[in-house]
This record gives structure tokens, C-alpha cells and sequence, in this order.
């Protein structure tokens, strides 16, 4: 597990204050039944989560781990006895408004990676280890694997199948917020939804709506009278074609050459008179 630091180091915030991010809102876990209240039910998210991910990690050597993002608001009750002595003063909250809200939450994030012996290690978002659970009697990580391919024993397996087929390779990255702040988290979600749905609708009616134009202003040099300008408009724009000319750009004082009314008309050509 020599790699493990600087693969979490890539997922995880570096070490410092946790003050003032900026969260995305996050979706809620759906159908959740209650507030987490137990090392057992963080370690049931975990073994879920390698069980849908782990064929998806690609063979990339034999110490390989993928930290899997939950990407859920999941309800916690830290005030429940079902938590480890010693385990709660290690956890570290993560103060962040929730996407447009400027409501401070505490989100807990709480990394859990299986070893090769089949421990359960548990990382605060410090990347520091606040716990740790012993393997189960005749633990195998291969486990996965067998039910997949349908043998019943490592000798079975390629050694593709076995890089693919650990369940050590897959880690969990849960966000939990204490169920206290979640009401006032989904109704900040609710609105951030609206919110996007108001814009999105606004920008679909802008790209659907013609352009309002009130002016167009065209400014052509050339060393000689020898010039022809094409002049394009939609066809609803009804103000008049002022042309302008000078005799340099630098100066301001120009005169009107000609006024074109572009009632009925798209477009015209102008050629300067030359004589």
C-alpha cells in the first residue's frame, strides 16, 4: 500500500483549515431509511461500492487503488452510542456553503480502503487514520472475483482476473452531514435546482429569440477611393444606414456621405463617389 498517500492526496483536500469552500449541492441519498448511525452501515456503503466498481478499475499493477467518490449528502447522527470510543473526537468537518447557498453546512468526509489482509481502514479528511477494523474469519479479497467467473479458487483465476478481481482495489469517499442541518440543506438544493432550471430556460429563450439590433457601425480604411462596401442587416432592422467618411481614422470630426433607408431592404452596397 506504498502508493496509497499520494492517490488520496489527489482526491482528498490538502491538509489546512477547513473553512469557507464551496460545496456543489450535492444530491441526497434517496430512500435513505435514517440518519447513519454506526461504523457497520459506513462499511456496508464501502463493500456496495466495490462491488459495483470493482471490474471497472483498470489493470495498472499489483498495487493499484481507486478512491470512488460517493458524490451523496448522506444523513449522520453523531450523537448515537453505536459509534467507537475515540472515534468521533478525530473527525474534522469541512465548513462550505452548499453551490449558490451562502448557508455554512459541516460536511464530515470519511475515506474507508480495505487491505490486502482484509482490515477496514477508516481516513478523516486530514488523510489521517481514525480507525481501523480487524479482517472476518476466512476473509478472502478475491471474493469478487470467484462469484464472477465462477471458481472457487485463486489457482482459477488468470493473473488478469486477479488484478481485475481484488476488492482491495476499490475504496469509498463518503460526505456526511449531520442530520440536524439536512432540512435546510434540501431546501437549499431545491432552490440551487430552481435556480439552474431558471437559467437554463432563459438562455434556451435567448438563443431561440431574434437579435435586437438598434445600431451597426462599420469602419473600412484604404489608401484610395477604390473601396466597396457590403452592408448586411436582419431584416426586421428599420433605423437608417448613416454612411460616414474621413480622411483618417485618428480623426473624429467625420461627415455624413449618404443616408440609406433600410426599411424593406437586407442588405446594400455602397461605393464611395469618386469623383
Amino acid at each position: 500500500m506504498k502508493h496509497w498517500g499520494l492517490l488520496l492526496a489527489s482526491i482528498m483536500f490538502a491538509v489546512g483549515v477547513r473553512a469557507a469552500d464551496t460545496i456543489a449541492a450535492l444530491p441526497l441519498e434517496k430512500d435513505a431509511p435514517e440518519s447513519i448511525t454506526s461504523l457497520g452501515q459506513i462499511e456496508q456503503i464501502a463493500k456496495n461500492t466495490q462491488r459495483q466498481f470493482w471490474r471497472l478499475v483498470p489493470p495498472a499493477g499489483d498495487d493499484l487503488l481507486y478512491i470512488h467518490p460517493d458524490r451523496i449528502v448522506r444523513a449522520v447522527g453523531w450523537d448515537s452510542e453505536e459509534w467507537p470510543d475515540g472515534f468521533l473526537k478525530q473527525m474534522t468537518a469541512e465548513m462550505g456553503t452548499a453551490g449558490l447557498s451562502r448557508s455554512m453546512y459541516p460536511f464530515y468526509r470519511l475515506t474507508v480502503v480495505e487491505t490486502r489482509t482484509g482490515e477496514m481502514v477508516y481516513y478523516n479528511s486530514y488523510d489521517q487514520e481514525v480507525w481501523r477494523t480487524a479482517a472476518p474469519l476466512g476473509y478472502n479479497e478475491y471474493l469478487f472475483a470467484f462469484e464472477c467467473y465462477g471458481v472457487d479458487s485463486l489457482s482459477d483465476l488468470t493473473a488478469q482476473q486477479k488484478v481485475f478481481g481484488r476488492s482491495s482495489n476499490i475504496g469509498t469517499e463518503i460526505l456526511l452531514l449531520p442530520s440536524i442541518f439536512m432540512e435546510s440543506y434540501e431546501e437549499d438544493v431545491a432552490l440551487e435546482a430552481q435556480a439552474l432550471a431558471i437559467t437554463a430556460s432563459m438562455g434556451m429563450a435567448m438563443m431561440s429569440a431574434p437579435a435586437e439590433v438598434t445600431n451597426l457601425m462599420l469602419a473600412i480604411g484604404t489608401e484610395s477611393n477604390e473601396v466597396e462596401v457590403g452592408v448586411y442587416f436582419p431584416s426586421e432592422y428599420t433605423n437608417p444606414v448613416d454612411v460616414f467618411v474621413s480622411t483618417s481614422l485618428l480623426d473624429w470630426d467625420w461627415a455624413i456621405f449618404t443616408n440609406i433607408s433600410s426599411v424593406g431592404i437586407s442588405e446594400f452596397v455602397w461605393t464611395p463617389d469618386t469623383t
